[in-house]
């Protein structure tokens, strides 16, 4: 799933969601790779061809080259929107705030 979403939880949700819906799975079924990699192809990709289709080729890879969905995909560390999602700081970063906090007034 990761290379057909370059790990963002959208395309996740986008992907399983169209192929439930195409294929009628009811509650404990099956999803097929069919139904998958058309889901890819009508919510991510709609030119992919069949050779590239991470749920077709056994050849997988991430999809960052030209007009490749994810090929502007430069650090995708920047794009995190959530609040609990913290990079780490740097060791400079960390030794500024540690000497601050340990300032006498």
């Amino acid at each position: 799933m990761y290379y057909a979403t370059h790990g963002l939880v959208d395309y996740v949700v986008k992907i399983v969601d169209d192929a439930v819906a195409m294929s009628g799975v009811k509650f404990g079924g099956v999803l097929s790779d069919n139904h998958l990699a058309l889901a890819f192809r009508r919510k991510v990709w709609s030119a992919c061809p069949d050779w590239i289709n991470p749920f077709v080729t056994e050849n997988l890879r991430v999809l960052t080259q030209a007009r490749e969905p994810f090929c502007d995909w430069d650090e995708p560390e920047k794009y995190l929107l959530s609040g609990r999602t913290r990079i780490k700081p740097s060791p400079s970063e960390n030794e500024s705030d540690t000497k601050a906090s340990n300032a006498q007034p």
